[in-house]
């Protein structure tokens, strides 16, 4: 996603928790020619990690599903928006009991399932708190869930 945004005109910062994919993501970026335009951090859980704070736009990808604290990020990922940024989020949504047996099963022994944040009406209602959602889609199959809008809250001056 981050090469495709920076192939459409975007300037991008990825981040990613593995350094195996900041590695390839930095190459495809290279091979696609948008080096200039996209760059990769090493993101280690806290938005305090990342240079800049001032972000037209935050995107997630299957990432708000991992995070520990879930009001927490998103509070955050709405404190680094410019006064009328945008934030758009897929993520996976928490699907009908066959999926979420499955999922377990997929799981079990590699990583903590119970932690996670499958996406539902609580978490919709978690994002609209610092959100304005002007998109709000899902599908069934697989389970996932758009959600796109203005950030709700106004900064008064940047942090940078």
């Amino acid at each position: 996603m981050s090469c495709l945004l920076g192939l459409l005109g975007a300037e991008v910062l990825g981040v990613d928790l593995r350094n195996y994919w900041l590695e390839e993501a930095t190459e495809m970026a290279r091979s696609f020619g948008v080096d200039g335009r996209v760059r990769f951090i090493q993101f280690d859980g806290e938005l305090e990690c990342l240079p800049e704070r001032d972000f037209d736009i935050v995107f997630t990808k299957s990432v708000l599903v991992v995070t520990a604290n879930l009001e927490a990020t998103i509070s955050g990922l709405s404190d680094l928006l410019k006064p009328g940024g945008r934030g758009a989020f897929i993520e996976n949504a928490r699907g009908g009991l066959l999926l979420r047996t499955l999922r377990r099963i997929r799981h079990f022994g590699g990583w903590d399932y119970s932690g996670a944040h499958y996406f539902a009406d609580e978490e919709i209602r978690l994002v609209e708190r610092y959100f304005r959602l002007t998109t709000r889609q899902s599908v069934s199959f697989p389970p996932i869930v758009l959600l796109a809008g203005e950030n709700r809250q106004a900064r008064h001056a940047p942090t940078r």
